[in-house]
């Protein structure tokens, strides 16, 4: 059965603000934060970022075992929350197999890593199939801008989301584990799931200019310029749920002592 289902639209959400500069950085005595840290630096809004870096100017526990209970805890959040969240736009086999995540015990080791990883692995083709679908938005520019908006909305999503922060800091310390947890198949899978997702939010849109009034010229760049907006839209919402959802996991990882 196929991972997909074309073209179900989504509603729109509001707009994203737009990143500004970051602050600078303080070091810390946590490779795992520091790579959290960094990562949500790059996904979260400017107003956000202070707190970040300000979380990390008090004493931090480094040793041995607490930066790796800090990785198997930024795994766990990445196959347990934010991995589900995402898999759920896909209805019957995306949403039970988000079900059948978050109720699988806490990652703490490399077995129940392993345990994760045979429920990861069925987003293993969601890649190639997303890739099947987005081919027949091919022969017409209006399809044709819809799919480049829609790649483009998806190139962004694990990064924005959170989902790329959260992986490079467990693999910083427990890589292993994340191996066997699969965390890139999550990661590939959720970018594809997204490109579907954008797809179907962003066509209507897309249909909907072409079929307004205007020359052939002027609608085709008003689409390519409107259109990676709208593709976001569909993405947005789910994203920034998914930033505070992983600035409460930072605060957690800076408090375990």
């Amino acid at each position: 059965m196929s991972f997909f289902r074309k073209r179900s639209t989504q509603p729109p959400t509001a707009q994203r603000s737009v990143e500004m500069p970051a602050p600078l950085r303080p070091d810390s005595a946590s490779a795992v934060l520091n790579v959290l840290s960094t990562g949500l630096d790059g996904a979260v809004p400017e107003d956000r970022r202070a707190g970040i870096w300000a979380a990390l100017g008090g004493p931090i526990d480094s040793s041995e075992d607490c930066e790796s209970r800090r990785a198997f805890i930024a795994l766990d959040w990445l196959v347990r929350t934010w991995t589900p969240r995402w898999t759920r736009f896909v209805p019957g086999v995306g949403e039970e197999l988000a079900v059948n995540l978050e109720g699988l015990p806490p990652i703490t080791d490399l077995a129940t890593a392993e345990a994760a990883g045979n429920f990861v692995g069925v987003l293993a083709s969601t890649p190639a199939q997303a890739e099947i679908t987005i081919a027949e938005y091919k022969g017409n520019i209006y399809d044709e801008a819809a799919a480049a908006a829609a790649r483009s909305a998806a190139s962004r999503v694990c990064a924005e989301s959170a989902g790329t922060a959260a992986a490079d800091a467990a693999a910083s310390t427990v890589l292993e584990a994340c191996m066997a947890a699969r965390t890139d198949v999550a990661l590939n899978g959720v970018a594809a799931i997204a490109l579907l997702v954008s797809l179907d939010g962003v066509a209507p849109y897309i249909q909907h200019w072409a079929a307004g009034p205007g020359e052939i010229e002027a609608k085709t760049l008003s689409i390519q310029a409107l259109a990676p907006h709208a593709a976001w839209r569909s993405l947005e919402s789910t994203a920034e749920s998914l930033q505070q959802s992983a600035l409460q996991l930072h605060r957690r990882l800076v408090e375990l002592r």
